[in-house]
């Protein structure tokens, strides 16, 4: 009967629903979902900075040119607009 009991405990610290094998399974998943997170901050940063450049009360000329340029495609007659053929 002892060493049923031992089986039994030691086949569930192993491989049952709360096991070892489990928690370190659980332990890589939080380390992606940390890393993930830094990177949906940083990428949120970012884009908060963008938006203070477009209000109207902060307006950065020279970004708002540029955002029009690569989006919409519009240019001024003067510009001269390089292509670089490794970005294509």
């Amino acid at each position: 009967m002892g060493v049923c009991l031992c089986v039994y405990f030691s086949f569930h610290i192993l491989a049952g629903q709360r096991s070892i094998l489990t928690l370190m399974d659980l332990r890589a998943q939080k380390q992606s979902v940390a890393a993930q997170t830094a990177l949906y901050t940083q990428q949120k940063e970012q884009l908060e900075k963008k938006v203070v450049m477009l209000r109207p009360d902060t307006l950065n000329a020279d970004f708002a040119e540029e955002l029009i340029i690569r989006k919409l495609g519009y240019q001024s007659p003067r510009q001269l607009i390089v292509l670089n053929a490794a970005q294509q």
